[in-house]
Parts: C-alpha cells; sequence; structure tokens
C-alpha cells in the first residue's frame, strides 16, 4: 500500500498491510529540536549537540535504544549525517504511528492522489 495514494493512515493500517510513506528527516528536526536547533547536520558537533533531545524523545516516547545506537546518538553520528537522518526518519515515524503527531495527509483528493504527501508534514488546506 501506497499511502497516502491508497487511502488514509487508519485504513491501511492494518494486519498482513505493508505500507509505504515518504518521509523527509528535515521535517522533524523542528519536532524534536525546538530547544537547540540544528545548526549544520554535517558537522558532527552540531549532530552530538542536538543528541539529548533524540535520548529525551526517546525515554519520553517509552522506546528502548539499543546501546550501539544511544553510544552513536551521543557521540554524534560518528559515521555521518545519512546514519543521522536514517535516526531521526525513524524516530519521526514512530512519533506518528505511536499517535504523537497526526499522519498529516492532505483531505483534498487532488493533493492526495496527484502528489503525494510527506509522512507526518502538517497540511493546510489552500484558500482561495
Amino acid at each position: 500500500m501506497l499511502w497516502p495514494f491508497d487511502g488514509s493512515l487508519d485504513s491501511l493500517l492494518k494486519p498482513g498491510n505493508v505500507v509505504i510513506v515518504e518521509t523527509y528527516p528535515a521535517e522533524c528536526y523542528g519536532w524534536f529540536f525546538q530547544d537547540q536547533p540544528l545548526k549544520r547536520k554535517r558537522s558532527r558537533e552540531a549532530r552530538r549537540k542536538v543528541g539529548p533531545a533524540l535520548l529525551s524523545w526517546a525515554k519520553s516516547a517509552k522506546v528502548t535504544l539499543d546501546t550501539e545506537l544511544r553510544q552513536t546518538i551521543e557521540d554524534g553520528f560518528p559515521d555521518g549525517d545519512d546514519a543521522f537522518d536514517a535516526v531521526v526518519g525513524l524516530f519521526g515515524m514512530l512519533e506518528v504511528l505511536m499517535n504523537r503527531r497526526n499522519s498529516g495527509e492532505p483531505n483534498e483528493d487532488s493533493v492526495r492522489q496527484l502528489e503525494g504527501w510527506i509522512f507526518g508534514q502538517a497540511y493546510a488546506q489552500a484558500t482561495t
């Protein structure tokens, strides 16, 4: 199933279904890094500075982190910004799937069927 083309998230999340969504980790930066905005994700030091926000999110969401992942977050993702974005994107998907954030799916057929949408991105219907 391809969200939102094949339906709303609630209608697609059923046993046996595989649901594919488009994510954009940068969309999630504002969700997690409100107190300590990310300045330059390519900088290991910048990633290390926002690490506590990721750890705090995991604790508040009751997500148990593998010891190696916790160390990677604390160390500022030494393997680079791709690993950082993968974790932020995963945490963003979990944020939506745990109903801590709305999926953001548009309610306009033209947008939902033609353009699709970014998972978790707020949708504001255009006014004319």
